[in-house]
């Protein structure tokens, strides 16, 4: 018996009762600060015997910071075009400590398929010599 097939409009119990779709944010504490994140549930239908089941979740590595509901986290990038000593140029590549663990690549085209090789990275930041004859080359942050 559904006890709650008579809960006003308002209620939660009749909010849930009328999704199959529900998109919870969070917070957590950690050693550096507070954390957020989100978590996404489905289901088939609104039967109230139908269960949610979690189908994504993702929270943001940079403490103090939002993230939007159902979006990767924004990890902001610094860049800067620097001499290298000895003629040439090369592109500083920098971002914040709490993504140090994830890799840093590279790619000369994104058409499909892309092929993304990891780049030589120092925890928080790359040094990318800039090559004249190059005409275009993409660089990411990939969480492990």
């Amino acid at each position: 018996m559904d006890v709650y097939s008579n809960a006003p409009v308002s209620s939660f119990y009749f909010q849930m009762r009328s999704r199959t779709e529900v998109l919870v944010g969070y917070r957590f504490p950690d050693e550096d600060g507070l954390h957020y994140g989100w978590m996404r549930f489905t289901r088939s239908n609104t039967a109230f015997t139908n269960i949610f089941d979690l189908v994504a979740h993702d929270w943001h590595p940079i403490p103090d910071t939002a993230i939007g509901a159902g979006q990767p986290p924004q990890i902001p990038v610094s860049t800067e075009v620097v001499d290298d000593g000895a003629g040439g140029s090369l592109l500083r590549v920098g971002w914040h400590p709490g993504v140090a663990t994830w890799s840093f690549e590279t790619t000369d085209s994104l058409v499909p398929p892309v092929n993304w090789t990891e780049y030589p990275a120092g925890g928080t930041s790359a040094e990318v010599p800039l090559d004249a004859t190059e005409s275009q080359r993409y660089f990411r942050l990939r969480r492990p």
